[in-house]
């Protein structure tokens, strides 16, 4: 048996700030900051044959630690008309920055910086509910996310669809 158990500890700021460019435009920023994961790792490896009577076991710690990488991105909110927006965001992650050590040995990670970015439109239908004024969301999107390993390259793309209820006091989405 191999039991592996690791618990990380590390924290990062992240934030943003939004501007209404236009009355029909606004912008997002959004950042994370580089941060140091602390990782503390254990290992158990256990070799056990019972018709012999062997059990031999190797016990293993260490302090490990990752280097993750800031990110920052951009957002977009376009009101086309009264009810209907298009939005668009993209997010630069910087993964050529990125180190990890396991079990006190760095590990190589060949990482390209990525970005990744999404589109997005959304109709807001105004609906009677019990008598109240309420809203429906219908959105669409899509998305294209780029993997930082160089080899072999790959990347995630998608179409995604919502939809919700919102009242005057309380959504669901």
């Amino acid at each position: 048996t191999d039991r592996k158990e690791q618990t990380f500890a590390g924290y990062s700021v992240s934030g943003g700030i939004l501007a209404r460019v236009s009355e029909n435009l606004q912008a997002a920023l959004v950042f994370r900051t580089p941060y140091r994961r602390e990782i503390r790792s254990r290992s158990r490896l256990e070799y056990e044959a019972p018709s012999g009577g062997t059990v031999i076991t190797i016990e293993d710690d260490a302090d490990d630690a990752a280097e993750i990488p800031a990110s920052i991105g951009l957002g977009l909110r376009l009101s086309l008309f009264s009810g209907f927006d298009a939005f668009a965001e993209a997010t630069a992650s910087f993964w050529s920055r990125y180190k990890v050590t396991f079990f006190g040995d760095s590990q190589t990670r060949d990482f390209a910086d990525v970005l990744k970015a999404g589109l997005g439109l959304e109709y807001r239908a105004p609906v009677r509910l019990f008598g109240a004024a309420a809203v429906i969301p219908f959105r669409i999107g899509g998305i294209y996310d780029p993997q930082p390993p160089r080899t072999p390259r790959s990347a995630y793309a998608g179409i995604t669809l919502g939809t919700g209820l919102h009242g005057k006091r309380i959504g669901l989405d």
